[in-house]
């Protein structure tokens, strides 16, 4: 029932089966299935269809359905173009829930504002060229896909998690990755860093 993850790792898998040129009919194959099967979760799982009804109009329900959402863009826009200071957040006491782990992105504008947001998305790019630089060093293919599949994991987790904070995408439970609340999150991410030191070597 975790759509966000089952996306995370379909928006992975079919952008190193891109990268390793693999033939147009299969990739299109690939995307219907995917489909497919979003469609799919989406039928069977009841609540994934409203967090889409809330994604597309997300004032239909403002104390209710969309209250989580509405407190995000109360938190991005009263932070401004420098915010309030660090530790000088409102909307973290009772107003915006899961503030440490998936709408985390949401404190740091509110208290950061629009100049440390950004910071965090520049992290994240370098992130992405640093990745992918090592793979193209690398000195066979295996290391080089499994590069470029760790880097595409690390930051389209991130992509999607500021997407869902900043009114982009439905609200999944996808972490900001080293940055949310959460052991598991931290330990795998750690481990990828860990693994795309190794292959730089």
């Amino acid at each position: 029932p975790d759509l966000g993850n089952i996306i995370l790792i379909i928006m992975v898998t079919f952008s190193l089966l891109f990268v390793a040129n693999i033939p147009l009919k299969y990739l299109v194959t690939f995307i219907f299935l995917a489909l497919g099967g979003v469609v799919t979760s989406i039928a069977l799982y009841p609540y994934q269809l409203e967090r889409i009804k809330i994604f597309l109009d997300p004032w239909s329900d403002p104390l209710g359905r969309s209250y989580h959402i509405i407190q995000s863009y109360t938190a991005i826009g009263s932070g401004g173009l420098l915010g309030h200071g660090f530790g000088q957040s409102k909307l973290k006491f009772f107003y915006l829930p899961l503030h440490y782990s998936d709408f985390i992105f949401s404190i740091i504008c509110e208290e950061g504002g629009f100049i440390f947001a950004t910071i965090v998305v520049l992290l994240f790019l370098n992130l992405v060229f640093q990745g992918f630089r090592i793979a193209r060093n690398t000195t066979n293919s295996f290391s080089s896909y499994l590069a470029i599949g760790l880097t595409l994991f690390l930051t389209l987790q991130a992509c999607l998690n500021i997407g869902v904070v900043i009114g982009l995408f439905p609200i999944t439970g996808i972490p900001l990755t080293f940055i949310s609340y959460g052991g598991t999150s931290l330990v795998m991410s750690l481990f990828s860093c860990g693994v795309l030191m190794n292959i730089s070597k």
